[in-house]
């Protein structure tokens, strides 16, 4: 018998271990759950945007300017390109949205631009009459160097 209590001590200790140990990774991962990313500034706002549809159809180009106002192309598959003016963007650490004005152009009109930012993640709501997708953008700065470090690697010969 006293082999067995030596046993069951010996994983009461283990258990005992194991137990504190869960629960300091749930205490340390409840704690990084309350962490937040910090909301990207008016000005690191304003700055080139690119993107594609949820649905994968359409490219979205958006350009930004710190005086709330920009420029926005898309384009549909191989159709020709779209522009339209941004009349006015806002912003407010949770929340943007853009006010558009495609002049003339009345077919497939962007009249607005609805979404949020986490991290340098945008994800907006386009809309027009009678229409409206789902986009996810990211900075095109940030893309456009990954782009140029994948093509410099592959231009290498393999080792």
């Amino acid at each position: 018998m006293t082999g067995d209590y030596t046993a069951g001590a010996g994983a009461w200790r283990v258990l005992t271990t194991m137990t504190l140990a869960c629960a300091l990774l749930v205490t340390v991962s409840l704690g990084s759950e309350q962490k937040r990313i910090r909301p990207l500034s008016r000005d690191a706002v304003a700055q080139t945007w690119i993107g594609i549809s949820e649905d994968e159809l359409y490219l979205f180009r958006l350009v930004l300017s710190p005086d709330g106002t920009g420029r926005g192309a898309y384009v549909f598959g191989d159709d020709a390109p779209r522009s339209f003016a941004i009349a006015s963007w806002t912003y407010d650490s949770k929340r943007v949205s853009m006010f558009a004005d495609a002049g003339g152009d009345t077919e497939r009109r962007v009249t607005r631009l609805d979404g949020t930012l986490t991290g340098v993640a945008m994800d907006l709501t386009v809309s027009g009459d009678g229409w409206s997708r789902r986009l996810r953008m990211r900075p095109e700065r940030g893309l456009q160097d990954k782009w140029e470090k994948l093509k410099a690697l592959q231009a290498e010969p393999p080792h």
